[in-house]
């Protein structure tokens, strides 16, 4: 890959534009020994800049400190070299689209164009630092990374070497850390992950403390993650989906976790293992104001009057409603509606702790028997 870089000057103003070479797609990286302008197509002037100013799409994430910082520019007699040194690492960087400059009287203009698609990081367990530690770590190293990344680019390996360093000094020679995309199936990836992959980072204990009891739930939980890879997102995301259905089912319908976190890193004889932590807020005890029902040719109101599991000033408890809606869907299907489903919409009334559901069912094709 090659990179084009031209210079107009004349008598009235100085014109320089820089292309960009990458954009948030994630692309091959130039060779190493690609240069970034031959030093014969580069002017010698010297230009007086009162002010750089960095606009377009790209810039409204950075602060003018970021990019000083990064091109190395600053007011003065400015060498027209170091002006296409510092676009050239805007360019490099991989964060950005576009990257062209111009003199406007005195005052220096970036115009920088976003990338076409920009994925959010996620570190998938790194268990000495919390999310927003490692985010404000990597800022401050390195100024264009503000928890995006627009392709493959210099910014990119160094993040991983950094990573790299970081876990090093925390597990040890030999940590290693590498660099996936994230993607469901069939569809184009959502974000970039950084994984330390040795050694091995694993489960070792679940402590939720909380007012409810939910020991049992836990120790079942427990069982299913000890000893499995650490996953902070993963990981999040089943335990609070698990207390979320633990609490909802006692009536706390806006159950939280709050404050997950994996802590306690232990060496043992295979990597290490973290204590997954998170603090539940319940939110307030919902009661049942009403449950509403549109009776059908399939379903009256006398049958799911008498089959409701849930009644007004009931706790809003999600099993005895999970029983009427099941309920529901047998009645269907003994009708031939094998795939129907019955859902249950809610109206939360936060002022007063009460939920209003509205019952209905979307049948699907009815399947008849043929005859034998």
């Amino acid at each position: 890959m090659t990179r084009q870089a031209f210079a107009v000057l004349s008598l009235l103003g100085l014109t320089l534009s820089c292309p960009a070479q990458h954009t948030r797609k994630p692309a091959a990286a130039p060779p190493a020994d690609t240069p970034a302008a031959s030093a014969a197509s580069q002017p010698t002037d010297i230009v007086k800049v009162d002010k750089i100013s960095y606009t377009g799409t790209g810039a409204k994430d950075y602060s003018p400190t970021d990019f000083a910082t990064v091109t190395g520019l600053a007011p003065g007699n400015v060498v027209y070299g170091d002006i296409q040194k510092g676009a050239d690492t805007l360019a490099n960087s991989g964060q950005f689209g576009g990257v062209e400059f111009a003199m406007d009287g005195n005052t220096l203009v970036f115009k920088i164009t976003a990338a076409t698609t920009a994925l959010p990081v996620h570190f998938e367990n790194f268990a000495w630092w919390s999310e927003l530690d490692l985010l404000r770590h990597l800022h401050g190293k390195f100024p264009l990374f503000v928890g995006e990344l627009g392709g493959k680019g210099e910014l990119l390996d160094k993040l991983q070497a950094e990573l790299t360093a970081m876990a090093t000094e925390k597990a040890g020679p030999g940590a290693k850390v590498e660099m996936s995309m994230l993607a469901r199936p069939g569809e184009p990836p959502y974000a970039v992950a950084f994984l330390i992959t040795s050694p091995a980072i694993t489960i070792g204990r679940v402590v939720v403390p909380g007012s409810m009891d939910v020991s049992s739930m836990l120790a079942g939980l427990e069982e299913q993650m000890v000893g499995k890879p650490y996953n902070r997102d993963h990981d999040k995301e089943l335990l609070s989906s698990r207390l979320a259905e633990a609490y909802g089912a006692e009536g706390y319908i806006d159950f939280r976790l709050k404050g997950f976190e994996a802590t306690d890193p232990r060496p043992g004889a295979s990597g290490f293992s973290v204590t997954l932590r998170g603090t539940p807020e319940p939110g307030q005890l919902y009661h049942v104001a009403s449950i509403t029902w549109t009776e059908t040719p399939v379903f009256s109101q006398a049958q799911f009057d008498a089959a409701s599991k849930l009644k007004v000033g009931d706790v809003a408890a999600l099993g005895p409603l999970e029983a009427t809606l099941h309920f529901i869907e047998r009645a269907y299907q003994a009708q031939g509606y094998v795939n129907a489903k019955a859902t249950a919409t809610p109206t939360l009334d936060h002022e007063h702790g009460t939920v209003s559901y509205v019952v209905s069912v979307e049948p699907g094709a009815v399947f008849h028997t043929d005859g034998v």
